[in-house]
């Protein structure tokens, strides 16, 4: 979980609410006023607000227009333009799953207070909406939001008007439930579940998206994949994760869950990414130990038996056969040259 203070919006998601506001009757500088915000905030498109300064504009909003499905009603009729460089990946995917999939990956270019992670089987394809904060009342709204704007966005852009066969809110039943039986239907729609999610047919989600093309979809996913190393600091998920486990190795091996959560990933999520990068967190955890192993036998600090606890082997002889097999010799045999 990230801590409420580093969590932050991009300014056009935030400039498209207010529109939406407006649309509904509440003037964008009364919304700008009851959240304390100045209009000079939201000048920059590149620029971010804080957690704390969405959800008081979300406060706002609400108390301006009357409207407790606001949210609901912003992701239904969300322009995917609104997303920038990530809205021509997913318009140009090469089918609904791909485009959902994308979106997932470089969620954090738009926000980090939530994300997206699919689970899917030759059945059903879910899109579940995870939590990389702490649940506050205010997040209800950038949930719905975030589901309105993927059901309307299928529906719209398949051939077939696509629609899920299920739907799960993360909170309790409101009182304007028949907002989301409607909006959502005919699914079926299920409230106060652990996760918020989306369920399509298989064979549903994997069909073509109207405007896609593929020479457009590689030309902005490289500059999406830029803005996202960038957000970063530069850093790929395997340079991330291999500075993480490199961190945490201290008697024992980090377990993938321990990562994940560091880096406000699903497990899922994150072994998603590193096979996209070309590795998987053995591979990093392998690199790992053999680099500390190696780097422990030269500096002849510790014994064989310490140094395979310190890597988180349960006995020497685990290590032993690992450690030839990283590198070809024995730990006792290694050359130290």
């Amino acid at each position: 979980m990230q801590a409420p203070d580093t969590i932050s919006l991009a300014v056009p998601i935030i400039n498209y609410r207010l529109q939406m506001a407006e649309r509904m009757g509440a003037p964008r500088a009364a919304v700008l006023k009851r959240a304390g915000l100045s209009a000079e905030r939201l000048i920059d498109p590149s620029s971010r607000v804080s957690l704390a300064e969405e959800m008081d504009i979300w406060d706002a909003i609400k108390s301006e227009t009357g409207r407790e499905d606001i949210g609901l009603v912003c992701g239904l009729n969300f322009p995917i333009q609104a997303t920038g460089l990530l809205g021509y990946v997913v318009m140009n995917s090469p089918d609904m799953a791909t485009a959902i999939e994308k979106s997932a990956v470089y969620q954090k270019l738009i926000g980090d207070s939530m994300g997206a992670r699919v689970e899917a089987d030759e059945h059903y394809f879910t899109v579940y909406i995870e939590m990389w904060t702490e649940w506050q009342e205010g997040l209800r709204f950038t949930q719905d939001v975030t589901l309105g704007a993927y059901f309307s966005w299928v529906e719209k852009n398949t051939v077939s008007a696509v629609k899920p066969v299920r739907v799960g809110l993360h909170y309790e039943e409101p009182a304007n439930a028949a907002d989301y039986t409607k909006a959502f239907g005919p699914a079926p729609v299920a409230f106060g579940v652990a996760e918020s999610y989306l369920v399509y047919n298989a064979k549903d989600i994997h069909t073509p998206i109207l405007s896609q093309n593929s020479e457009m979809f590689e030309h902005f996913e490289k500059q999406v994949k830029a803005l996202y190393l960038e957000l970063e600091g530069g850093e790929t998920v395997v340079d991330q994760t291999r500075k993480l486990i490199l961190k945490h190795m201290d008697g024992q091996a980090p377990g993938v869950e321990k990562i994940a959560m560091e880096l406000a990933m699903s497990v899922r999520s994150l072994q998603k990414a590193l096979k996209e990068e070309g590795s998987s967190y053995q591979k990093l955890l392998n690199a790992v130990r053999k680099e500390l192993a190696v780097d422990y036998l030269k500096k002849d600090q510790f014994n064989l038996s310490e140094i395979a606890f310190l890597l988180g082997f349960s006995e020497l002889t685990v290590f032993s056969r690992s450690f030839k097999k990283w590198t070809g010799y024995s730990p006792s045999n290694y050359p130290m040259t």
